[in-house]
């Protein structure tokens, strides 16, 4: 059965217990504008079997006799409100991210699309900035051989702090500052 088929069918229903057993007409007019206003997508297959769960009828021997259209077409419009919700909220934040980090998100999706040749997942996305903090904080290193002094502990020559490329020091006479020892096998 096709979903024009289904809401077809619902609408049938809606009618019946209207005509039949006296069902409210203003809400069923309410559930008919409800039920047009759906979008033609077809609702998929796990929220279809919630919002059946969720409005499921049953007899106090629970039996099940029908569903509460209300609360079917109620649980379908929740999460059809909650996915513009992320939706929208996605854009707002996309709205609001400066060009350079743009720039960095279109290359990071690029990238791993030409390499894996599928959407990247939020694992991807920080390995992706875990390897590229590391390039950037290894992008000014210095190697150097660690030797052992006189005493028989180990230590590595004095370290010029001076950028040659850019001819500026990198640090002056009683700055503190922070040496990364990375031990390569």
């Amino acid at each position: 059965m096709t979903d024009k088929e289904k809401l077809d069918a619902i609408r049938a229903e809606i009618h019946r217990l209207v005509n039949v057993r006296g069902y409210d007409r203003e809400m069923a007019n309410d559930l008919f504008a409800f039920m047009d206003s759906l979008p033609n997508e077809p609702v998929s297959e796990g929220l279809d079997e919630a919002a059946k769960a969720n409005s499921m009828l049953k007899r106090s021997d629970d039996t099940e006799v029908g569903y509460d259209l209300n609360r079917y077409g109620g649980f379908i419009a929740g999460a059809e409100w909650q996915k513009n919700q992320f939706e929208k909220n996605r854009l707002k934040h996309c709205n609001s991210i400066t060009n350079e980090q743009a720039e960095l998100e279109q290359c990071f999706i690029d990238q791993h699309l030409d390499k894996y040749n599928r959407m990247p997942t939020f694992l991807d996305a920080i390995e992706y900035g875990m390897k590229l903090k590391e390039q950037q904080l290894l992008k000014g290193t210095v190697e150097r051989e660690v030797k052992q002094d006189a005493g028989g502990y180990p230590h590595i020559d004095a370290t010029e702090l001076y950028d040659y490329d850019k001819g500026i020091p990198l640090a002056k006479a009683g700055d503190k500052v922070k040496v990364v020892i990375i031990k390569e096998d």
